[in-house]
């Protein structure tokens, strides 16, 4: 959605408009990340709901879908914030194997240390 305007050409449309380009670009961010956690959230309700029923122990684990809608929220904007400022079609698959890239390093990164210190 970030892309949109620049891979149209409709830059120079956009910025004869009343409102800042700032502005209309944080409207749709917003809608983006809104839409994006929104299906999160549902696929989750309906994952947990199911789950929910054979679990004997309590209940659900609900403190994990806070924490995953808060980085669902955090990648969709930063893959806005990529599409808004490299206008092109490749962008989004790019941004989405970079944010797979970075979390799956950022998980193995510590435990594979040598040392001795535990």
């Amino acid at each position: 959605m970030g892309s949109r305007d620049g891979r149209r050409g409709m830059t120079d449309l956009v910025t004869a408009t009343v409102r800042p380009r700032w502005e209309a670009q944080l409207a749709t961010c917003a809608a983006t990340v809104v839409c994006a956690v929104g299906s999160y959230l549902v696929v989750m309700a309906v994952t947990l709901g199911l789950l929910g029923r054979s679990i004997a122990w309590g209940g659900p684990p609900w403190w994990s879908v806070g924490a995953g809608a808060v980085g669902v929220a955090a990648f969709t904007s930063a893959g806005f914030a990529l599409g808004a400022y490299f206008p092109g079609r490749f962008i989004a698959p790019v941004a989405a194997f970079g944010a797979l890239f970075a979390m799956g390093t950022s998980s193995q990164i510590g435990f594979s240390s040598s040392g001795g210190g535990r």
